[in-house]
């Protein structure tokens, strides 16, 4: 599966990209006809 992702107001390594690319893709064992093309990360800060 090719997955696009994208990181905002952070930069992202790559360890934490293949962190969230293989838990995406064990998705498919729980869904199924799942497409997921784009993975967008991102930082919600509290203030």
């Amino acid at each position: 599966m090719q997955i696009r992702t994208t990181a905002r107001h952070f930069d992202l390594t790559d360890d934490l990209r293949d962190f969230a690319e293989k838990n995406i893709e064990k998705l498919g064992r729980y869904f199924n006809n799942i497409n997921i093309d784009h993975l967008i990360c991102m930082i919600l800060w509290k203030r």
